[in-house]
């Protein structure tokens, strides 16, 4: 069945093979038996674990997410949450544009039907003030007791800007840290008219400004890519 909403992917299946060693405490296990004459000859067993957590991505408004596949080495976002997937993690993938919807609602049902209890948040450019809005959305949720509880243990944005409604669009750094965050990792370069900058009280901040380096190569920066994959890995249980 297609995808009803082009502007989200979905990267990895909410099961996953329990097979990195780490211990679970809601495991399913499927047995297989081979017999012969009513005897067992042969036992395997495979076990599957339901996440507890899940990644949502937000890239820029002119990173089209089902078009990655024809831009590797370029939607470097989406190149993350890929990475994040092929490390275990449950992640999904969305354009800022239309806005937070898809995502708040993908929250609200991994949370209130998968049992997830700790969540990460990372943007790029305009997915910055998604993750700001997503943020602040998700906290009153939580605090009306409008979905079960659950934690946003880790927020990322790389060179995060905020910009304005239409018709007049104006691109302004993004200066604020998310709300209710419990680290918050900051990338960010000042060179051309589109640029991050430092955002106070951040727990892991680097500016990343050289020469011949901006805005649209920060998101494909492999030394980004690895900050936001270890923190997550620190903060995040699968």
């Amino acid at each position: 069945m297609p995808d009803p909403c082009r502007h989200r992917k979905r990267i990895k299946d909410p099961a996953r093979v329990d097979g990195d060693g780490q211990q679970r405490t809601n495991l399913t296990t499927l047995t297989f038996k081979a017999v012969r004459n009513n005897q067992v000859i042969g036992l395997a067993e495979t076990k599957f674990s339901a996440y507890t957590s899940m990644v949502i991505v937000f890239g820029e408004s002119w990173q089209v997410v089902r078009d990655y596949p024809r831009h590797i080495g370029n939607y470097g976002t989406y190149q993350l949450a890929k990475n994040l997937y092929e490390y275990g993690y449950d992640v999904y993938a969305f354009q800022p544009d239309p806005g937070i919807g898809p995502a708040l609602r993908e929250l609200e049902v991994g949370v209130g039907s998968r049992g997830v209890k700790n969540v990460a948040f990372i943007g790029y450019s305009w997915g910055g003030q998604r993750v700001w809005e997503l943020s602040n959305e998700f906290s009153i949720l939580v605090a009306r007791q409008a979905v079960p509880p659950a934690s946003i243990k880790f927020t990322a944005y790389i060179d995060a800007v905020w910009r304005t409604p239409d018709p007049i669009i104006i691109w302004t750094a993004l200066k604020q840290k998310p709300p209710v965050t419990s680290f918050h990792l900051n990338r960010f370069q000042t060179r051309g008219p589109v640029r991050g900058s430092s955002v106070r009280h951040s727990d892991d901040e680097k500016n990343m400004t050289r020469p011949g380096y901006g805005h649209r190569q920060i998101d494909d920066d492999l030394e980004v890519h690895r900050a936001i994959r270890e923190r997550v890995q620190e903060k995040l249980a699968r």
